[in-house]
C-alpha cells in the first residue's frame, strides 16, 4: 500500500515539474514575440485611371513606369491620367486604411521583412480593395498578397471609374 502512494506521489511530482517547465517556455517565447522588431515603410500609392481614349503624351509623373504600363496587360490603354498621389507611413502593427477615389477604399497592410543577404529588402504585405456605395457594407472588390523589392511599384488594375479603369501603383520604400 505505501508503495503505491509513493509511486502516485512521485507521479504527482512529476506533473507538476513538467507542467511548470512548460509554462515557463511559453512565456520565454511570448516575451520573444514582444521583442520582435517592428518593420516599418513609407507606402505611395498612385491612383491612375487608364482609358481607351487617346491621349496626347504620357504623363511627366508616370514616366519612370513608362515600360511597366506600356506593356501587357496595360498596354490596352492608350491613355494616362493620374488621380491622385497619397503617401503614408506603413507598420506591421497596424493596417493602412484610405479613401481613394469614387466608392472605393483600400486596406493595406505590412505582413513582414523579408532580408536576404546581398539582395534589397523585401516586404510582404496584404492588399483588399473595397467598395461602398452610401451607407451598404463595404463590398470586397480585390484581396491579395505580394512580395514587391523595397523601392520597387507594384500595378493592380482595378474597378471601371469614370470612362476608364483605375489602376493602383504601389511603392514601399
Amino acid at each position: 500500500m505505501r508503495g503505491k502512494q509513493i509511486a502516485i506521489s512521485s507521479f504527482v511530482f512529476c506533473s507538476l515539474v513538467l507542467l511548470l517547465s512548460l509554462s515557463h517556455v511559453s512565456r520565454a517565447d511570448s516575451g520573444e514575440k514582444a521583442k520582435k522588431k517592428t518593420i516599418k515603410a513609407e507606402a505611395e500609392i498612385t491612383l491612375i485611371l487608364g482609358s481607351q481614349k487617346g491621349g496626347k503624351t504620357f504623363p511627366k509623373a508616370l514616366r519612370e513606369w513608362q515600360k511597366q504600363l506600356t506593356a501587357p496587360p496595360f498596354s490596352l490603354f492608350k491613355s494616362f491620367r493620374v488621380l491622385k498621389q497619397i503617401k503614408r507611413p506603413l507598420s506591421d502593427r497596424k493596417s493602412l486604411s484610405l479613401v481613394l477615389v469614387g466608392p472605393y477604399l483600400m486596406d493595406l497592410g505590412l505582413l513582414e521583412g523579408v532580408d536576404v543577404k546581398g539582395k534589397p529588402m523585401r516586404y510582404r504585405f496584404n492588399l483588399k480593395l473595397f467598395s461602398k456605395k452610401g451607407s451598404k457594407k463595404k463590398k470586397l472588390l480585390h484581396s491579395g498578397r505580394m512580395l514587391l523589392d523595397k523601392g520597387g511599384t507594384f500595378f493592380v488594375a482595378g474597378p471601371r471609374h469614370e470612362d476608364g479603369t483605375l489602376i493602383l501603383g504601389i511603392t514601399l520604400k
